[in-house]
């Protein structure tokens, strides 16, 4: 397996690595007092960025990665709202390449 150095951020914006990035859902259900960090990658298809959770299926994208964090964290939001049993608990990623006959 060959692991590439690709831009992939986990747990922290890109404008402040060291930051760690967490959603509140409070405002959407008053019933969850707990915050949720959530995990995702960011990469780049053609002119847009697009931000896959690792946490629940669901991903967004937008012009810039700041744009698809924010409508990744509105959608993720909006999932849980209906599915929050979905959260999965991530702890440990990496990204990996390999061939594959296409």
């Amino acid at each position: 397996m060959v692991v590439k150095d690709l831009e992939v951020l986990i747990w922290r914006r890109e404008v402040s690595p060291a930051s760690e990035l967490r959603f509140d859902f409070d405002s959407r259900k008053a019933h969850n007092d707990r915050m949720k960090s959530i995990q995702y990658t960011l990469h780049r298809e053609d002119a847009f960025w697009v931000a896959q959770c690792l946490n629940v299926d669901v991903s967004s994208f937008g012009s810039s990665r700041e744009e698809a964090v924010s409508k990744l964290k509105e959608a993720v939001e909006l999932y849980l709202e209906d599915s929050g049993d979905d959260y999965l608990e991530i702890s440990d990623v990496s990204v990996g390449e390999e061939l594959a006959y296409a």
